[in-house]
């Protein structure tokens, strides 16, 4: 039993945590070293850029079962994030040059660590606006079934008085910031990646979809007031019958009644003094 497990950990069907020991020198000199750019990116330092990001996107399963053994920054111009925040942030930069559907799955996890916060928020915000080679790949893909659930447990794991991030993922959630982004974007920037079945679509077939989506939906909930309306009337429908017959037998009695009286009064009203 022991030596199957061996080869099934060793073939990557049940990953292990991967920690600082597990790693080649050259990548625990990238995450010593390497920077985020205030302005969004990532700056590798201390190894090949290109060797440091194929090691974590091909390990990156192992890896984040063990967070906490991260090599840590040795930068000396950190934020209050502090060096094991830091390292997580250059994580999760690396993480964005997985393939679309693996940094799903890589965002499923991510959101269940910071559901547990065991990652910092601007690590959750970095994963969904895309700081590297994922900018934008949430926006775009939102009409993704596994992305709309990812924002919605960030949504729900964001502390109330935070609106301003609550506001941000709900513009996500709701396809507006990718019409944001479609409007403002350069022409000749290369589009965000999209998931199976996600086109780009302009903002004004973006609002047309919800319109229609919106009218089919109002359109079934009047249909089956309607329905429901028409159901009731049916089964009022005899009395309904009865009441109008009543009321029509009722006005042609009235009528004769009041036709009688005229005939019997009219002597009297012409020749008020001659006796009938």
């Amino acid at each position: 039993m022991r030596i199957i497990i061996l080869l099934m950990v060793c073939y990557g069907i049940v990953p292990i945590a991967m920690g600082q020991q597990d790693m080649p020198p050259s990548i625990v000199a990238g995450f010593a070293q390497s920077r985020l750019w205030e302005s969004g990116g990532i700056f590798v330092k201390g190894v090949d850029k290109d060797e440091f990001i194929n090691f974590i996107t091909h390990n990156w399963q192992r890896m984040i079962e063990n967070l906490d053994s991260l090599p840590v920054s040795n930068g000396s111009f950190l934020d209050d994030s502090g060096p094991r925040n830091h390292s997580i942030l250059i994580f999760e930069a690396a993480c964005e040059w997985l393939p679309p559907q693996e940094y799903v799955d890589f965002l499923e996890k991510w959101v269940t660590l910071f559901e547990k916060k065991k990652i910092p928020y601007q690590a959750v915000e970095n994963a969904v606006t895309g700081i590297t080679a994922k900018n934008y790949f949430v926006a775009v893909n939102w009409e993704d079934a596994r992305i709309k659930s990812v924002l919605r447990r960030i949504i729900a794991a964001t502390p109330d008085d935070d609106k301003v991030a609550k506001t941000m993922y709900r513009e996500c959630l709701s396809g507006r910031l990718a019409d944001n982004y479609l409007v403002n974007r350069n022409d000749d920037a290369p589009p965000p990646e999209t998931l199976p079945g996600i086109k780009l679509k302009a903002p004004f077939e973006n609002q047309l979809a919800r319109v229609k989506e919106w009218a089919s939906r109002n359109g079934a909930d009047n249909h089956g007031r309607a329905r429901d309306s028409r159901t009731q009337n049916d089964g009022q429908h005899p009395e309904s019958k009865f009441g109008r017959a009543l009321l029509v037998a009722l006005i042609i009695v009235g009528g004769i009644v009041c036709l009688g009286l005229f005939k019997l009064l009219k002597p009297r009203m012409l020749f008020p003094g001659k006796k009938a």
